[in-house]
């Protein structure tokens, strides 16, 4: 006879954005795309970041600011205008993509300023890894 409590079941659907990021998780979706570099604290984009749709740069993108959050404690939310200054795509495709993302619950916003909620990056990362291998 267990002497443990019964958990129950429903409890593996609770989130709490303030739950620690996995780090593990960041790091993998992260190597093949971006390195950071300590001195500047940019993001640096790796080539197969450019070969990525739109939607993908995006989130690879909130994924390193989230990395740089924890690494480095710079702020994580990103507004339209800091990555249209990024150059990363077409300036007209910005606030689109962010738009889809957001409508489709992938990711948050706070004051006009976009993030990757902790419990997305899972998701985030199977996607990425089915993209890139579909």
């Amino acid at each position: 006879m267990s002497t443990q409590p019964n958990k129950n079941p429903l409890e593996s659907l609770l989130i709490d954005e303030s739950q620690s990021v996995n780090l593990a998780e960041l790091a993998d979706i992260l190597k093949p795309f971006v390195v950071i570099d300590k001195s500047s604290r940019k993001v640096q984009f790796l080539p197969p970041f450019y070969e990525q749709k739109n939607e993908a740069k995006v989130l690879i993108l909130l994924a390193a600011s989230k990395a740089k959050k924890e690494l480095l404690g710079d702020e994580e939310k990103m507004s339209p205008s800091d990555i249209i200054e990024l150059d990363i795509m077409p300036e007209g495709s910005v606030k689109g993509t962010l738009k889809k993302l957001y409508d489709e619950k992938i990711i948050r916003a706070e004051n006009s300023k976009y993030y990757l909620p902790n419990y997305q990056i899972r998701a985030s990362l199977t996607q990425l890894k089915q993209d890139q291998n579909g």
